[in-house]
């Protein structure tokens, strides 16, 4: 029997082998749990793994406030601008909560892959409640189901997404707040004076749920609900951190969906709780990546310098398939190889296994042995 998984990661791996857990223990079987019903996510870890503080991991970036913490089709935001913005969100969902209690709420995030989803994450935290991210890519039915089935008080969604959202939101009869530009434009807190809100260790309570994720499960029609401490998700930032020799000096590429583990915990969370970077793209796009993993403008377009690329094996195949569109030219062929060797420090695989081919073949293509989340 297992005694319990070592990281998010191997757990998520172990979903795939029809693992299932009770307590501290692991078994291999069937998952007989209702899919309605709420289970821990994640077992204790052994003594060897010294858990974090049992608070947002936003609480310990606070010098790295003046340094840009996200690029995204927008532009360049401040770990100030994100707290900021934050905060007054988080002031914003209070007074929509004034008629229920004010904390452990569960509240939906609908949002695009740019600075929005953070700080909807970030301020559902500050105002003590759940944050279940959901994909603004779903259907309406598919948003109706999570909206009902995660028994929300509350949706956060932003401009790109009301089209859609906003009609949910209210068959579900569920209150709704869009992260639109006046409301960025109101949030000049000043983190200074509200540091004492903010990055207080005593306002975030212990062994109470802050994130709710939907996976699926080998053999179930519908997605399980997992619930997450900020010790679990401090936890598994330390192990990710160590392991990818995440600092400050990160810039991660992002092109990946925002509502499972690999897309939020590992590939945005770890390099902000470290006062790095991330640049978020609205979606995967073959030239675009290539575009900043070579640091090439395309239209004269931003292109910050990355060190880290995170992607799953659909994209790895589609970035070989436009090289092999693109890149004809054996000069092109070294240059390529030779500036990705440079200029990338490393490049991660998630969720799924790779095939062994693509994996060879990129290494050819890039000098760069893909890693597994």
């Amino acid at each position: 029997m297992d005694k319990g998984h070592r990281s998010l990661s191997s757990l998520v791996g172990g979903l795939k082998r029809r693992q299932s857990w009770a307590g501290q223990e692991i078994t291999r079987g069937i998952i007989t749990k209702a899919p309605n019903q709420t289970v821990s996510l994640l077992p204790k870890f052994g003594p060897e793994i010294v858990p974090n503080a049992d608070a947002p991991f936003f609480c310990g970036i606070k010098p790295c406030k003046k340094t840009v913490a996200i690029t995204d089709n927008h532009g360049d935001v401040t770990y100030n601008d994100l707290f900021s913005r934050s905060f007054y969100l988080s002031l914003e969902i209070k007074k929509a909560l004034k008629n229920q209690p004010n904390k452990h709420q569960k509240i939906n995030l609908v949002c695009p892959n740019d600075t929005s989803y953070i700080v909807g994450q970030w301020a559902i935290w500050m105002s003590g409640n759940i944050v279940v991210p959901i994909s603004g890519q779903h259907t309406d039915n598919a948003l109706e189901y999570f909206i009902n089935d995660s028994e929300s008080s509350l949706v956060i969604s932003s401009p790109e997404l009301m089209h859609k959202v906003e009609a949910v939101a209210k068959k579900t009869e569920k209150p709704l707040i869009c992260q639109d530009k006046k409301l960025a434009e109101q949030a000049n807190i000043d983190i200074e004076k509200s540091s004492a809100l903010i990055f207080d260790e005593k306002l975030y309570e212990k062994d109470t749920p802050v994130m709710m994720l939907y996976l699926p499960i080998p053999g179930q029609d519908t997605p399980q609900r997992f619930l997450l401490k900020h010790k679990d998700l401090n936890r598994e930032l330390e192990l990710i951190n160590k392991m990818w020799n995440l600092d400050g000096n990160s810039t991660l590429l992002h092109a990946l969906s925002l509502y499972n583990p690999f897309g939020i915990i590992a590939s945005l969370m770890s390099p902000l709780s470290v006062g790095g970077r991330v640049v978020l793209l609205e979606r995967f796009d073959t030239m675009k990546v290539w575009s900043h993993l070579l640091g090439i403008q395309i239209n004269g377009e931003y292109v910050p310098r990355t060190n880290i690329y995170a992607g799953v094996p659909t994209h790895f195949e589609n970035l070989l398939k436009r090289y092999k569109e693109v890149f004809t030219e054996p000069k092109i062929k070294n240059h390529v190889k030779e500036t990705c060797s440079k200029r990338i420090n490393l490049m991660v695989n998630g969720m799924e296994y790779l095939d062994n081919d693509t994996h060879k073949e990129w290494s050819k293509v890039t000098g760069h042995n893909i890693q597994l989340y």
